[in-house]
């Protein structure tokens, strides 16, 4: 009877859970792009404004030493879309390299204007892979990092890692 009783509690806990698993709706996944149409807007992270210290080294002659300098980039904005979705159909013939989805990434930034003409990398971590991608401040300080990347997999938010000087 304890047998029975305690089958019977298992069944009755597991049943729901069982049921709700088969029941999620695969669309509700945000970073399944085979289920989004183009122009959809990927979540990030951050997805907030914030402010980076940005350092490296420059060789000053006079003293024959490396100088550590900085300066600071504000981040107001990163977003990744999906601008392309391909496939393969009956009869295709693929001459290359095969990518799913196309997604373009873009960050906005802002320094000191003392840096215009200057290249800064926004380096961010995407599904196992490091992106890197380049821009120039322009007279005003304002910095915008715009690229459109191959996605043969996507499984992972992308993730900020870091403001480079190039």
């Amino acid at each position: 009877m304890k047998k029975f009783a305690l089958i019977l509690l298992v069944a009755v806990l597991c049943v729901p859970i069982f049921a709700f698993a088969a029941c999620a709706d695969p669309s509700d996944d945000p970073y399944d792009l085979s289920t989004k149409e183009i122009g959809y807007e990927i979540p990030v992270y951050p997805d907030c404004e914030f402010s980076y210290v940005v350092k490296w080294e420059e060789w000053d002659p006079e003293t024959r030493e490396d100088i550590e300098k900085s300066c600071t980039v504000k981040i107001t904005e990163f977003k990744a879309t999906l601008t392309q979705k391909k496939s393969i159909e009956t009869n295709d013939v693929v001459e290359d390299r095969f990518y799913r989805h196309y997604v373009t990434f873009q960050a906005k930034g802002k320094t000191d204007p003392s840096f215009a003409g200057q290249n800064f990398g926004f380096d961010f971590y995407c599904g196992g892979s490091r992106y890197v991608i380049e821009a120039k401040a322009d007279d005003d300080g304002n910095i915008v990092w715009l690229e459109e990347h191959d996605i043969w997999q996507y499984s992972a938010e992308p993730i900020f890692a870091a403001v480079t000087k190039r």
